[in-house]
């Protein structure tokens, strides 16, 4: 899932930059990467939403506590 939401979260700037037909890339690399998106959401099953509303797990910092 991070890696969906982080592809969601920058199409808006690919499809910006490289919204047209690129003789290197011999395709639109824009549409390429919207539809590994929906693909790849559809084979994990979830929503938009789900990418919208996901975030990284909170990292604890230092040591634990040690129990007496």
């Amino acid at each position: 899932m991070p890696l969906l939401a982080g592809l969601r979260e920058v199409l808006p700037w690919v499809h910006q930059w490289y919204g047209e037909y690129d003789e290197e890339w011999e395709d639109n690399s824009a549409e390429e990467f919207q539809a590994a998106l929906e693909s790849g959401r559809a084979d994990a099953e979830l929503s938009e939403a789900d990418l919208a509303n996901w975030r990284p797990e909170k990292k604890t910092r230092g040591r634990q506590k040690k129990s007496d």
